[in-house]
C-alpha cells in the first residue's frame, strides 16, 4: 500500500519470486521476470529486444553485475557503460537490499537503452526499499 500503482505490479513480481527463492535451498541465481513487455518493442527487435534477451541467458554475467551495488544506491550502466560487450547494447538499473548490517541480495531492470530512465531508476529504489524493510520487519 506504500508503493504507488505501477510500481506494486513491478513490486509484487519481485516479492513472489524472492518468496519462491526463500522456500528453496539458497543459492545465487537470477530469478527473470517481465519478459512479455518487451512485445512493445517488437517494430525494434533487432536492436531493443533480441539484446535484451540475450542479456537475460548471460545469468553469471548478471549476477556479477548485481552484486556491484552496494547500500541503497541505484547502480545505472547504459550502453558501452557495460564492461561485457555483449550487454552493450543493453542497459541496467540496479539496487541491492538489505539491513544495516549486510545487502541480502540485489534486483535490476534489464532493457533497451532508451528505456525511461527516471521510472524505472524511481521503481527499482523503491522496490528495493520495499523489500529490506519487508524482510527486516520478518
Amino acid at each position: 500500500s506504500d508503493l504507488a500503482p505501477d510500481q506494486r505490479i513491478i513490486a509484487t513480481a519481485v516479492v513472489a519470486s524472492l518468496l519462491e527463492m526463500l522456500a528453496i535451498e539458497p543459492s545465487s541465481r537470477v530469478a527473470v521476470a517481465g519478459v512479455p513487455n518487451l512485445t512493445r518493442f517488437a517494430e525494434n527487435f533487432e536492436t531493443a529486444v533480441q539484446p535484451v534477451l540475450e542479456a537475460l541467458e548471460e545469468q553469471v554475467v548478471l549476477l556479477h553485475l548485481l552484486g556491484e551495488t552496494r547500500g541503497d544506491e541505484v547502480m545505472v550502466r547504459i550502453g558501452q557503460e557495460n564492461a561485457y560487450e555483449p550487454l552493450q547494447s543493453t542497459s541496467l538499473v540496479a539496487s541491492s537490499y538489505g539491513d544495516a548490517e549486510r545487502t541480502w541480495a540485489s534486483l535490476g531492470v534489464v532493457g533497451p537503452t532508451h528505456m525511461d530512465y527516471p521510472t524505472t531508476i524511481a521503481s527499482v529504489r523503491a522496490v528495493a526499499r520495499y523489500l529490506g524493510r519487508y524482510l527486516a520487519e520478518g
